[in-house]
């Protein structure tokens, strides 16, 4: 099973369908004018119109395609990291307003989605002749039936769920515990970079060759941008701590 199948001449235009070769574009007021602008995407879109709507009417609702690059991805993860990342983006969970797709072209680095979060509108014609001829230029693939099943709940998604404040959803017991787990890891980051710049001096003041120093500063390097990482992570949740620390409990 793969998400996306071959697609079928003979079915008329159906939902889940990918057809190629469409732009779309959406209206900008940061002027103060209205002017059309293409969408970002790479040409492709994906058909959320209901059935009966993708087969009769003139007008579908469709989402643009992007591309998703993997570049790092294959290098930086163990398997089950790996294995992680892409049911992740398989069901949405770092990206709500996100329908993965998988690879539809040549670029074996290259993954594509459809921006739920960006619907468009185009018009196709309605005579039954020109309607399958038009199918039949631009349609690339179509969907499985069972992510098929799946784009109804996750358009639902799309729009139904609100989400949370970053910071105030957690309860204070386990706010404490992440914050203090975060503050633990920044400190052995910090220590890592304090060696490795030691290291570092160390292997200068002995004349070693540039080859290893340059590995050294690597090290530091990517230790630095871990840190910087969690501290970004970490810094909002501590400051919340704070703040709660800090309110006047109620009197009794």
């Amino acid at each position: 099973m793969s998400i996306l199948l071959e697609r079928q001449p003979e079915l008329p235009l159906q939902q889940g369908d990918v057809l190629a070769d469409i732009e779309t574009y959406y209206s900008d007021y940061t002027g103060g004018s209205d002017d059309r602008t293409a969408t970002e995407g790479e040409g492709s879109v994906l058909v959320l119109s209901r059935p009966c709507k993708a087969i009769r009417s003139d007008l579908i609702l469709v989402a643009p395609i992007v591309a998703k690059q993997l570049d790092g991805v294959m290098d930086e993860q163990s398997f089950d990291d790996l294995k992680e990342f892409f049911e992740g983006i398989r069901d949405g969970l770092s990206e709500a307003d996100t329908f993965y797709l998988g690879n539809l072209g040549p670029d074996e680095k290259k993954r594509y989605a459809a921006k739920l979060d960006r619907i468009r509108t185009i018009k196709i014609p309605v005579d039954a002749e020109a309607r399958r001829a038009f199918s039949g230029t631009h349609r690339s693939h179509r969907l499985n039936p069972e992510f098929q099943r799946d784009l109804h709940l996750r358009i639902f998604r799309s729009f139904a769920s609100l989400g949370f404040d970053d910071e105030e959803w957690w309860p204070d017991e386990d706010l404490r515990l992440i914050v203090n787990s975060g503050k633990a890891r920044i400190a052995a980051l910090e220590a890592e970079v304090a060696k490795n710049l030691d290291e570092r001096g160390r292997l200068e003041v002995g004349g070693v060759k540039e080859k290893r120093l340059n590995a050294c500063d690597e090290a530091t390097k990517g230790s630095r941008e871990r840190l910087e990482a969690l501290r970004k992570q970490v810094g909002p949740l501590s400051e919340e701590l704070e703040r709660r620390s800090k309110k006047p409990t109620a009197k009794t």
